[in-house]
């Protein structure tokens, strides 16, 4: 069916356990994701407090959502999105997989830049470096 979806690269950029670039892999996956999220009663993004801190649990497949969520509603947006508008928020991707793993924001903040195409930039959680 054409091209692989970008979901799937960033499965596929996690479940790479022995590679040695995989925080890059899963960095720059992420970016160009569609990601999927459990939409909350109101703006912004829902949150699990958990021993390691508040997170936000983000699928690669809608599939996956729905089999760990049940049918509740949704919504979707790429990573570079959802970093740049809850930049603080640490991510649990695919949580309840075989493949689930925490991407803790501050140190995605350091290597994540956005360039816009109108040729302005912004720094993603006001990383410096």
């Amino acid at each position: 069916m054409g091209d692989t979806p970008q979901v799937t690269a960033l499965g596929d950029a996690v479940r790479a356990v022995d590679a040695a670039d995989r925080p890059q892999r899963i960095l720059e996956s992420l970016l160009e994701a569609t990601v999927f999220l459990e939409a909350p009663q109101r703006p912004g993004v829902m949150t699990l407090q958990t021993p390691a801190g508040p997170l936000t649990a983000v699928f690669s497949d809608l599939q996956l959502l729905a089999e760990q969520r049940g049918p509740v509603p949704w919504f979707s947006t790429t990573g570079a999105d959802l970093l740049a508008q809850a930049p603080d928020i640490d991510l649990l991707l695919d949580p309840g997989s075989a493949h689930s793993v925490v991407l803790r924001t501050s140190r995605l903040k350091r290597a994540v830049r956005v360039d816009h195409a109108e040729g302005g930039r912004t720094e993603v959680g006001g990383g410096r470096g």
